[in-house]
């Protein structure tokens, strides 16, 4: 109870706070009300309901209030009509996620909307298709490291999980897995890797060009040779490779084939010119309108920032100084740069965000400076303490509170110390002597 009556912030569980409802250790007088957040969950809980029970009946004048922005979870009016009463509430309000004040705002200036498909080659999208079943493949393996029956945190039987979302979501067995990864086996961490790395592998295909990805499954050969990733041994692996390798334009195949890049690159230059040469509305000024352009990392917004600066030509063989000669890259661009826009007023807001690697690096390198000044002050309190140490030993502790203090503690004419059995009999010499 006295914890209660601090104040303060207190996190305490369901259970314990039921206990201590029982136990009168909670001072009801002292509460003013409760909120309940995730309200629906109440209907699949007891002890929630339980707690409001007690307290409505120890103070009738105490609020209750109770919130949920899940509104399927409850499909009926029976069911609201349980969840009021669990709630021991009286009244049920019902919002709308939007406001028809704010739906007037915008009805003022109608915001036109075009969506332009984007014509995907069958090769690239072969390539994504694989991609996503390399992911699915892993994900089945990880799902059979904990075996056909899963427990969640609260003790249930947890359902079986699709696999329809992992080419762009971590799925909840690999937030479990990943939350006690200390604990995990060498099996699952490898996995919980290689779902990382096609992952990033599949984003790169949808938003980069070819020869960004090739480059990057080469360099994850040449720094895993010792220990290479289960799927790249496998056969869709090697068709992948060969896909790759043909939309990047060095294939090994007879009659080399061009490099084709993104099919996103030439609608987007359409758009911008169709945005030049539009007409200008009175009042926008001498710069003319603003495109603002949204993507998805910083890697594509640095991309289709030079592309925008130099144009297609230009970026197409820009992209192919990734690849070494052999493989079908080039030493140098020779095409001249013909921009999409002004180069001068294109301008990119980056996110600013370390990653995870960079952070652990930085936190490292700080740790060891201050080790390296924790080690110098320890020295230079040594080097103190050594100047200042006058050679002589420590002092007994019985010469603390139970004798007489010397006060000259080394034998006259010596520098070496005396000791304790010399002490005590100069000690009885002096007190013979103050009796005589």
């Amino acid at each position: 109870e006295a914890i209660y009556l601090e104040g303060g912030v207190q996190f305490i569980t369901s259970r314990i706070l039921l206990v201590d409802f029982l136990c009168g250790r909670v001072p009801c007088n002292n509460v003013a009300g409760i909120v309940v957040y995730r309200a629906h969950q109440v209907l699949t809980s007891f002890q929630e309901s339980f707690i409001l029970r007690m307290f409505r009946e120890k103070k009738r004048g105490g609020f209750v209030k109770a919130f949920s922005d899940f509104p399927t979870a409850i499909s009926s009016l029976g069911e609201l009509q349980r969840l009021v009463t669990r709630l021991y509430v009286k009244r049920v309000r019902i919002v709308p996620r939007f406001d028809t004040d704010v739906k007037a705002t915008f009805d003022r200036t109608p915001v036109s909307v075009v969506e332009l498909c984007v014509d995907v080659p069958p090769l690239l999208r072969r390539c994504h298709s694989t991609l996503v079943e390399l992911l699915k493949v892993c994900g089945r393996e990880l799902k059979s490291t904990v075996g056909s029956r899963r427990k969640n945190k609260s003790g249930e039987e947890a359902e079986e999980e699709s696999l329809t979302g992992i080419a762009y979501l971590p799925t909840q067995l690999e937030k479990e897995i990943g939350e006690r990864r200390s604990f995990a086996t060498e099996k699952q961490r490898r996995l919980l890797n290689e779902i990382g790395q096609l992952r990033t592998l599949l984003q790169t295909a949808e938003n980069i060009d070819a020869c960004t990805l090739l480059a990057r499954i080469t360099a994850m050969k040449t720094e895993n040779e010792g220990d290479v990733p289960s799927w790249m041994l496998s056969s869709m692996s090697s068709r992948l490779f060969t896909d790759i390798e043909t939309l990047a334009g060095c294939s090994k195949q007879k009659g080399k084939a061009d490099f084709q890049p993104p099919p996103k690159w030439a609608v987007y230059a359409s758009v911008l010119e169709e945005i030049a040469d539009s007409d200008v509305p009175e009042g926008l000024g001498e710069r003319g309108p603003t495109v603002l352009v949204f993507t998805s990392d910083d890697v594509l917004t640095i991309q289709l920032a030079d592309l925008t600066k130099t144009g297609l030509e230009y970026s197409c063989q820009a992209v192919r100084r990734q690849l070494p000669v052999v493989m079908g890259g080039v030493s140098r661009v020779t095409a001249a740069p013909a921009p999409l826009w002004p180069p001068d007023d294109v301008q990119m807001f980056m996110r600013n965000q370390e990653d995870h690697g960079e952070l652990v690096k930085e936190l490292q390198a700080n740790q060891k400076t201050a080790a390296r000044a924790t080690k110098r002050r320890r020295q230079v309190a040594q080097n103190i303490m050594k100047a200042d140490d006058d050679g002589k030993v420590q002092t007994n502790i019985i010469q603390f509170g139970i004798l007489h203090h010397k006060k000259k503690r080394a034998r006259k004419g010596t520098e070496e110390p005396s000791t304790s059995k010399d002490y005590e009999e100069e000690v009885k010499q002096e007190e013979e002597d103050d009796e005589k």
